[in-house]
């Protein structure tokens, strides 16, 4: 049992640190769902992440996303894993209310946020099902 348990525990170490070295890989930064702490829209497709230690990454969208910057979207990521970095290709589904949903698709994730402030609401990670 203790063998297995070590199996387990070091699996688990494994999936830690493998998506950190797969971003780098892809040359995008890793942004975990599960150190999401907020989001806004900075524009119908760029969104600006700041997780638990105040850090900004910037996500931009293969093209423009439909209700992304509207005051009552919510976005719901549709992978499982709380420990895997958002990547390229990444399907993010936008809900507001009066606009169809949206499912939109990750083209990059960079560290850091643009200089320029958006007039987009930000919203807690709670407003994120799945994510």
């Amino acid at each position: 049992m203790s063998i297995y348990r070590a199996g387990l525990v070091g699996l688990l170490m494994g999936t830690l640190f493998v998506g950190p070295v797969l971003a780098q890989a892809s040359n995008n930064d890793c942004l975990s769902r599960g150190r999401i702490k907020s989001w806004h829209a900075f524009d119908d497709s760029t969104i600006i992440y700041t997780d638990k230690q105040q850090n900004h990454y910037t996500v931009k969208l293969r093209d423009s996303c439909r209700g992304l910057t509207s005051s009552t979207a919510t976005l719901i990521n549709t992978r499982s894993s709380t420990l895997a970095c958002i990547s390229a290709g990444d399907p993010i589904n936008v809900k507001a209310t009066g606009v169809a949903g949206a499912t939109c698709r990750v083209a990059s994730v960079k560290a850091g946020a643009p200089t320029e402030t958006s007039p987009a609401p930000e919203h807690d990670a709670g407003d994120q099902p799945g994510g």
